[in-house]
C-alpha cells in the first residue's frame, strides 16, 4: 500500500521521474492502480 501511494504521489508531482526509471512489473502494476483510482475519483 505505501509503496501504491508512494508511486502514485510521484507521478503526480514528478512525472518526469518515472519516465526515466525501470519499474519493474509490480511497481508498473501498483502505478496503474493508482492512475486508475486517481482518474476515476476526479470525475
Amino acid at each position: 500500500w505505501r509503496k501504491k501511494q508512494s508511486l502514485g504521489r510521484t507521478w503526480l508531482r514528478r512525472p518526469e521521474l518515472l519516465e526515466r526509471l525501470e519499474l519493474d512489473e509490480e511497481s508498473k502494476t501498483l502505478l496503474e492502480e493508482f492512475r486508475q483510482e486517481h482518474h476515476s475519483g476526479s470525475e
